[in-house]
């Protein structure tokens, strides 16, 4: 019974974890709240300045059409933020900033229409993302041929090239609808190209997609794909509101590097592209044994919508790395030296210096705390089978004649979280 009673103990302490944190421990509560919908300025990666000009009159219809249809309460940001150390620096930005306090979505959202150059396509999208912890949360879009935009060039309408799609994407986005998640892993995709030639395409961008597409359903996707547009704003908002680190920060980065074999000026879609892919641990920054370049088709399907073909075997890693992370599995001993026992979770997992752990039986029979972590470079391997890109090295205290490999380990009920 008392055995039952202190697992009870450590799953409550392993689910009561705040909607934004990135720990097994739980973490402070925000000390101001976030307007539940935000709605943030365009994002235009490698369109050019002057088209940005011509365009300025249309986008803002589109931006006062998103805001009519997602938030038709919503304020300027700037009439309601905090003023406190740092509104006059950012104010002028938060004036481009929608709000609307009294939304209904679950958990606080920020949306932005995004818009960039394929080549001979046009990419339009409405991007949803966790306003706290900086994570996708929905991303709905169309790819649109260039003669829809030569179109609206030469009749100089260019509301014709945007109102339809951004109506119908705004539309379609619910943030009501959108749900809080505790994936137990996030994932930033970062491209490695240091120059890019004129005519192609947004490597952010198609981060994006690439990523999106491997982490599966919006809904319900199988790791958090961080955003990487906007934050500096994002950080700055939560900043105003008071709120301390609680942009989720990546456990794995996955880092591309995207060529062309023929030179891409005058390049159209379907394009076939080289990925080459390599990853580094979130925590250390070391880079993981998992290294491999593979085609990447680029292309438009029939529904205007874009398609990533790419192979399994990065979604497949990606799968067992998620594996060393998840939330309900305890520590596990995997090696032994002397008093230090090495156990396959650390920090990315949740562990921090001088937490106490023991035994998982309850019996209180092996003790221990804390003293440090490992990476990739000891080459140690989980009872579970995976390798251990990321570990924590526990000092034990009491029973060390008792301590076997695949042994697990849990929170001391009594000193959690650590001080």
């Amino acid at each position: 019974m008392r055995s039952e009673k202190i697992k009870k103990t450590l799953i409550a302490c392993l689910l009561t974890s705040s909607a934004h944190s990135t720990f097994a421990q739980t973490l402070s509560t925000p000390k101001e709240t976030l307007p539940k919908l935000l709605i943030l300025p365009w994002q235009t990666p490698e369109v050019d300045a002057d088209t940005l000009q011509l365009t300025k009159k249309a986008r803002a219809t589109v931006m006062e059409k998103i805001r009519q249809t997602l938030a038709p309460g919503a304020v300027s940001l700037d009439t309601i933020a905090p003023k406190g150390p740092g509104f006059e620096t950012v104010r002028n930005t938060l004036k481009d900033v929608w709000a609307n306090p009294k939304a209904n979505n679950q958990t606080p959202i920020a949306v932005f229409p995004l818009w960039t150059r394929l080549h001979d396509h046009d990419l339009v999208a409405l991007v949803a993302v966790d306003s706290l912890q900086n994570t996708i949360r929905y991303l709905t879009h169309r790819v649109l041929p260039s003669q829809r935009w030569q179109a609206a060039a030469s009749s100089k309408n260019y509301e014709i090239f945007f109102n339809p799609e951004y109506s119908e994407l705004a539309n379609v986005l619910k943030p009501d609808n959108i749900k809080s998640t505790k994936e137990d892993m996030a994932v930033a995709f970062v491209d490695q190209t240091a120059s890019e030639r004129s005519n192609e395409i947004d490597r952010t961008t198609l981060d994006l997609f690439l990523a999106n597409k491997i982490a599966g359903d919006p809904q319900t996707p199988a790791f958090a794909v961080i955003n990487p547009f906007a934050s500096e704003l994002l950080t700055s908002i939560q900043k105003l509101y008071k709120i301390d680190s609680s942009m989720r920060k990546s456990n794995r980065t996955v880092f591309t590097r995207i060529t062309y074999d023929k030179t891409p000026v005058n390049a159209k879609l379907p394009l076939v592209l080289t990925l080459h892919i390599s990853a580094a641990d979130g925590v250390f920054g070391q880079t993981l044994p998992w290294s491999w370049s593979e085609p990447l088709t680029v292309k438009a399907k029939n529904d205007s919508t874009l398609e990533l073909d790419v192979s399994t075997k990065l979604q497949d890693a990606l799968t067992a790395e998620k594996t060393s992370l998840r939330r309900d599995e305890l520590p596990q001993i995997s090696k032994i030296r002397g008093a230090w026992a090495y156990v396959d979770k650390g920090r990315a997992w949740g562990l921090r210096m001088n937490d106490r752990l023991m035994i998982s039986d309850g019996s209180g029979k092996i003790k221990g705390h804390v003293v440090g972590y490992f990476g990739p470079e000891l080459k140690l391997k989980s009872p579970r089978g995976w390798p251990i890109h990321e570990g924590a090295i526990i000092f034990i205290r009491k029973g060390q004649k008792d301590i076997r490999e695949g042994q697990s380990l849990m929170y001391d009920p009594m000193k959690v979280p650590a001080r």
